[in-house]
């Protein structure tokens, strides 16, 4: 039901107007109910655009700033499922499988290796999803994702 229809109902039920489609009040309530679809379709998009798992155009860019990565050289899918993981990890997520997620997050799949004794974690790159230009990149990237305690070897 549009909001045309919604005004044209409510006046309707008091019986004071005339409402036919060649009537004064009918024109003005379309013109009303003109501008108005133009705001219900703006908080229509901005419903879908404000959750991840629905945003398809700047909710993703928004969401991408806030998270520190956009992603926008990908597709609308790899984008959702990479912020969604990324969400997804907490501050008190420094376990393996932790730091683990946090490098899928960031589009890197990674073996680990932890060392206790030295404090070290070998982190060896398995793939990646991002078209990254070189190592170099991927070390940026993957920097995000260290824990401040620990010594991290790279193997590529």
């Amino acid at each position: 039901m549009t909001c045309r229809d919604v005004i044209l109902k409510m006046l309707g039920s008091t019986g004071l107007y005339d409402l036919d489609e060649g009537s004064l009040i009918y024109a003005e309530v379309a013109a009303y109910g003109a501008g108005l679809a133009l705001l219900e379709e703006d908080i229509a998009t901005l419903y879908r655009e404000i959750f991840v798992q629905t945003a398809e155009g700047y909710g993703l860019d928004i969401w991408g700033m806030v998270n520190g990565h956009s992603f926008e050289e990908m597709g609308v899918e790899l984008r959702r499922e990479l912020l969604l993981k990324r969400m997804a990890i907490g501050h008190n997520d420094y376990t393996l499988d932790g730091i683990r997620r946090s490098y899928e997050a960031l589009g890197v799949s990674v073996e680990l290796v932890d060392d206790e004794q030295w404090m070290d974690l070998k982190v060896k790159v398995l793939d990646y999803v991002l078209p990254f230009p070189g190592q170099q990149r991927i070390l940026k990237i993957c920097s995000e994702a260290e824990p401040a305690h620990l010594f991290i070897d790279y193997e590529f």
